[in-house]
């Protein structure tokens, strides 16, 4: 709905001979502006999960203290290997 006008305008008072110059340079502001606006949107979006998550985060999304070794293995592998039967 945007792109076509927006040639059409930017190539209006073009010779003829130049046009091709005028619509890639059109295209590659259009491909620039596309990049640099998603890529702070989505800068905006990350920043804005992430402090909520930070202010609001619940039990599920706390860092669990990890276990000790003695929780984690058993007993006759702590020992070594001359505890298996």
């Amino acid at each position: 709905m945007i792109f076509a006008p927006a040639i059409n305008t930017a190539t209006a008072g073009v010779r003829r001979e130049d046009s091709g110059v005028a619509s890639a340079l059109v295209n590659t502001g259009q491909q620039v502006g596309g990049s640099i606006g998603t890529s702070a949107l989505s800068t905006i979006a990350l920043t804005a999960t992430s402090s909520y998550l930070v202010t609001h985060h619940t039990g599920a999304l706390r860092r669990r203290p990890r276990p000790s070794t003695a929780t984690r293995w058993p007993s006759r592998w702590r020992r070594g290997c001359s505890g298996w039967v």
